[in-house]
């Protein structure tokens, strides 16, 4: 087993928050709805969080990527799954990590369930794993774009910048508009006093959500940026 990452000391990314498609995306019925009664009734409630913890579909081409039918809902590894989405509404990350093992051991190739686990491995402190889940979601579907950013925000906050940036910018060519991933490269770039690239990713975040945390986050970086003074550019 290899060794765990070093922490960053500095943990500069302390401020960036990571984005779960499970959180945002997820259907209310499927947090609502306890485990037995999945089981009796729960297909179409079951189906919704396949479907929805997947996050962008686009050019998928394995298998398990396809939309999510009811007849997933019935199957060992949809049923273990559902569980361990409701688990994780329940705040029992214990059980969600338990019950995505179980989904896992039974579709290994489901690229959303390895993302799905990597995502509770991250909220339970298992760092190391959850990158490595990250890491098993993007070989099983490349085109897995919170996969990308969880996994770029998990380097960066163990101080691997170069690595950060390079799955940022692999999450952005994918889904440019979560203002997420040009915060913390906005970050980055600061931290490297390349203040003019760092507004110019400060002022995109601020576009795309203005509702959302990164926006908020990033006109405070400019305001403070701006105080301190002009900012060359390179035109």
């Amino acid at each position: 087993m290899s060794a765990a990452l070093p922490d960053d000391p500095d943990d500069p990314a302390s401020q960036a928050e990571p984005v779960s498609p499970a959180s945002e995306a997820a259907s209310p019925e499927a947090a609502a709805t306890p485990p037995s009664a999945l089981e009796q009734e729960g297909r179409a409630t079951t189906v919704a969080a396949l479907r929805g913890a997947a996050g962008s579909r686009e050019g998928m081409e394995v298998e398990a990527e396809r939309p999510a039918t009811p007849e997933d809902a019935t199957t060992p590894w949809g049923i273990a799954y559902a569980r361990g989405h409701q688990a994780q509404a329940d705040g029992d990350l214990a059980a969600a990590i338990a019950s995505y093992r179980r989904a896992t051991e039974r579709n290994p190739r489901h690229a959303a369930i390895a993302y799905d686990l990597g995502y509770a491995l991250q909220l339970h402190g298992d760092l190391y794993e959850a990158i490595s889940q990250y890491r098993r979601a993007i070989e099983l579907n490349p085109r897995h774009p919170y996969a990308y950013y969880n996994l770029g925000f998990l380097l960066q906050t163990k101080g691997y910048k170069e690595k950060a940036m390079d799955n940022y910018e692999k999450a952005a060519a994918i889904d440019p508009g979560n203002p997420y991933i040009y915060y913390n490269l906005a970050r980055i770039m600061e931290e490297r006093a390349d203040l003019a690239s760092a507004l110019a990713l400060y002022e995109k975040a601020i576009t795309l959500k203005i509702e959302r945390r990164p926006a908020v986050d990033a006109r405070k970086r400019l305001a403070v940026l701006r105080l301190a003074g002009p900012v060359e550019t390179s035109d």
